[in-house]
Formats: structure tokens, C-alpha cells, sequence
């Protein structure tokens, strides 16, 4: 894993994807941890798999859209988006017909 990760940049991109491998190793082997908890990971490893980065700096930036950091107040008081459905990803990436309305003149 080490030689594949060590290849990959940025850091933050090593970093999370030796957690995943970390916590799918942790769940397979402790049969005790309660079976309802999510996968921590899931929404870092689809954004991944389809394109997506991100670096941290002043401001998360998600390849292009910077999202200020906050404090742990404003963070758990966003609404959450709760699935990671292909076609609603699909529709917040824009991928299949859109259509763009833009007023070029006033007449």
C-alpha cells in the first residue's frame, strides 16, 4: 500500500486513502463494533473515484470551489447531504442534459 500511496499526490490525498484501508481493515477484524455505523470514508472515496481532490489551505478547495473553513458549530449546523446515489452526484456534477439560460442584452 505504501509503495502505490507514495505515488499519489497531494499528502492529503495519501492520508485519507491509508484511513480507508485502515477502517476496512478495523471493521473486518472486530466483529464487536456495531453494525449500523457508517463508513467515514464513503463520501471522500466516491468524490475520488469520480475525478474529484481537494487541497486544504486557508479555504477547503474542492478543485476549484473554496469553501471557507469553520468552526465545529457552524460545521454540524450545515444541512448534510445524505446520499451518495450515482444520479443525484450525477445532477450536482452536471453531467447529462443541462440546460443554461443567460440574458445577453436588454433587448
Amino acid at each position: 500500500m505504501e509503495e502505490f500511496l507514495e505515488e499519489l499526490a497531494p499528502s492529503s490525498l495519501r492520508t485519507t486513502c491509508r484511513g480507508a484501508v485502515r477502517w476496512a481493515a478495523l471493521r473486518e477484524a472486530r466483529s464487536n463494533l456495531p453494525t449500523d455505523l457508517p463508513d467515514p470514508y464513503a463520501p471522500l472515496l466516491a468524490m475520488y473515484e469520480r475525478g474529484g481532490g481537494y487541497y486544504l489551505h486557508e479555504h477547503l478547495d474542492l478543485n476549484g470551489v473554496m469553501i471557507p473553513l469553520g468552526s465545529v458549530e457552524s460545521n454540524t449546523s450545515a444541512a448534510p447531504f445524505l446520499t451518495l446515489a450515482t444520479a443525484a452526484l450525477d445532477a450536482l456534477d452536471g453531467k447529462g442534459d443541462v440546460t443554461y439560460d443567460a440574458k445577453i442584452s436588454d433587448g
